[in-house]
């Protein structure tokens, strides 16, 4: 916790974290801006996560249709709904849709759950990817545009390519501190 609120005093918007029980932790010590960008499975993850996003600021990713089934059933108030983005593997291999397509159809089904909000796109590109990373999530927030979506966020991780970015880029924020 001292770290990630070193982070957001020096102007983070917010922090990530890869298990509930480390956004736990820091929503314990008074961070209260965390995006969790891993698929939660099962009820007692789910209401954990609830609870969570009762008390501060969630969000989530998802890159199948199993996890948003369980996000969509334990999430159901309207009012206050968890901001889902999709994850989308832009070259890694490791998780998320494998098309813009893929990341289309997935987004539809989280607008269309009442107690979620499609919130972006999140990848984890592949180091000196950044190029193939930036085409393919392009090609996802132009398809979304064009079905009426809005792309509120495109979310980047990888610190080794963060600095080569440079000029115009749909990405809108950046996860950078592996440490």
């Amino acid at each position: 916790p001292f770290f990630a609120k070193k982070q957001v005093e020096a102007g983070a918007v917010g922090i990530t974290w890869q298990k509930l029980g480390e956004a736990e932790v820091m929503a314990d010590a008074g961070l209260n801006d965390i995006f969790l960008p891993y698929n939660i499975l099962g009820e007692a993850k789910l209401a954990r996560l609830l609870a969570l996003h009762r008390r501060i600021k969630m969000s989530v990713t998802v890159d199948n249709e199993v996890s948003l089934a369980g996000l969509a059933a334990a999430f159901t108030d309207a009012a206050r709904p968890l901001k889902v983005l999709v994850e989308c593997d832009t070259g890694m291999g490791r998780c998320g849709v494998q098309s813009p397509k893929e990341a289309l159809a997935l987004a539809q089904k989280i607008a269309a759950a009442p107690g979620l909000r499609f919130g972006g796109l999140m990848t984890y590109p592949a180091a000196g990817g950044y190029a193939a990373a930036e085409d393919w999530l392009s090609d996802a927030v132009k398809l979304l545009a064009q079905s009426g979506l809005q792309c509120e966020t495109v979310s980047s991780g990888g610190t080794p390519d963060l600095w080569r970015s440079g000029g115009k880029s749909v990405i809108t924020e950046y996860r950078p501190g592996t440490y």
